[in-house]
């Protein structure tokens, strides 16, 4: 199993790419990636930080449904 370049992915699935906001925690983003050639549901979760005076992506988990 390995994970797919996203502009060379098939399939049936519409990944998701979702930006949510909490007042309590930094902004998450969640991302879908290919597994295979095929979009699956392997999804990573990112942490969107300010570090210094940059942004930084945090894996925050990675899982499939």
């Amino acid at each position: 199993m390995y994970v797919t370049p996203v502009n060379s992915a098939g399939g049936d699935l519409v990944p998701l790419r979702e930006v949510s906001r909490y007042d309590d925690r930094p902004p998450h983003i969640d991302f879908d990636l290919p597994l295979n050639g095929e979009w699956s549901d392997l999804t990573a979760l990112f942490d969107l930080v300010r570090i210094d005076d940059r942004w930084a992506f945090v894996l925050h988990d990675l899982h499939v449904l």
